[in-house]
């Protein structure tokens, strides 16, 4: 096994220890995952920031989906942000940055989440995979629709989409499902409704069956909100539940 392989233990210990976290995480075993995560803090901290950050991603998110401890991934993603700028590489930094970005918003530490969000977005160039700087984009586009300043969030949701398109629409049914809650919150009835139902053909042309089934959900919810669409509601509802079984 990886544990006993003597190069390993002597020279890569941090990467062992990350690596076995996250197989645990991957595999549902949560508490081997914490446990694993948790020696890996013990472990003396990395003068080699290029190994460092790669293994603060891995051991982040054993914490936020083993764990759900959103302070701790918190903690080891600055410190990879401090290597960064201290000049360590990582290939898909864009990626860790965007991470944090969402981080900060579950805590509600929203001006750092912008700031954050918004040196992912500043960092996207042409050599960089246009999932990640969709992902940069929508979550600075829903973080402008939480604080109220819906036109800015419209805006980047936009360029969500412009760069979803240019990589197979990747996330194309939640962007437009986004923008649908953004015009929710102002209030404008068929704009809601016809970005669901983008969002709806979307999925289905993806063959996301997930995709659809939470959209149709989304969509009872938006018609509950009108009284006179109650019905349609009720209608919605009741088609569900077949697909639901599947």
């Amino acid at each position: 096994s990886l544990n006993n392989a003597p190069f390993l233990q002597q020279h890569c210990k941090h990467e062992l220890l990350s690596t076995r976290a996250g197989l645990h995480q991957m595999y549902g075993d949560n508490e081997a995952a914490i446990r694993l995560a948790d020696e890996y803090l013990q472990l003396p901290e990395y003068d080699d920031a290029d190994r460092y950050i790669p293994q603060a991603e891995i051991v982040s998110g054993v914490y936020i989906y083993s764990g759900n401890d959103v302070p701790q991934a918190i903690r080891l993603l600055e410190k990879a942000m401090e290597y960064y700028h201290q000049g360590g590489k990582f290939h898909n930094m864009l990626r860790i940055i965007s991470r944090l970005g969402i981080y900060y918003r579950l805590v509600g530490e929203y001006e750092k989440a912008v700031a954050t969000n918004q040196e992912a977005i500043n960092s996207y160039n042409d050599s960089i995979a246009p999932p990640n700087i969709v992902i940069a984009y929508g979550e600075q586009a829903n973080l402008y629709a939480e604080l109220g300043m819906y036109d800015r969030a419209l805006e980047l949701n936009s360029k969500a989409q412009y760069y979803s398109l240019r990589k197979d629409s990747f996330g194309l049914g939640d962007l437009y499902r986004y923008r649908a809650a953004i015009f929710g919150q102002t209030g404008i009835k068929d704009s809601i409704f016809y970005y669901l139902n983008q969002a709806e053909k979307i999925s289905a042309l993806q063959g996301s069956f997930k995709g659809v089934f939470v959209n149709k959900v989304t969509t009872v919810e938006a018609y509950l909100d009108y009284t006179d669409s109650v019905q349609k509601a009720l209608t919605l509802a009741l088609s569900i539940c077949p697909d639901s079984s599947r």
